[in-house]
């Protein structure tokens, strides 16, 4: 994929793949493509994808939730993740409550 990229924040909204296991990386970039959305494909581990100028494959190093944790740390207010791992999509939820004072909202349909 050439040189890493550098950390920009677009003004969009971003895609977070949670991408070892994701069997739909294909169509995550036809609907980024079509709507101009940047996204990161994170993985513990190195994977062949087409080169695009909207995808950002970061591989996160160190154990299995690493790549977890890199996007829990980025993920904003309005941004879409994609993922099959429900401890990461109540992470993400809760990141994003937090902010306003739900967590314990989110919480809650999490363990329901």
């Amino acid at each position: 994929m050439g040189a890493p990229r550098p950390e920009i924040r677009w003004s969009k909204m971003m895609i977070y793949v949670d991408a070892d296991a994701c069997p739909v990386k294909s169509e995550v970039m036809r609907v980024a493509e079509r709507h101009a959305l940047f996204v990161h494909m994170v993985s513990n581990q190195w994977m062949r994808l087409p080169a695009h100028p909207l995808l950002n494959l970061r591989v996160v190093m160190g154990g299995l939730d690493k790549a977890d944790d890199w996007i829990v740390e980025r993920i904003e207010r309005g941004d879409i993740a994609i993922t099959a791992d429900i401890p990461l999509a109540a992470r993400c939820l809760a990141r994003i409550f937090h902010e306003k004072g739900w967590r314990d909202l989110v919480n809650s349909f999490i363990i329901s």
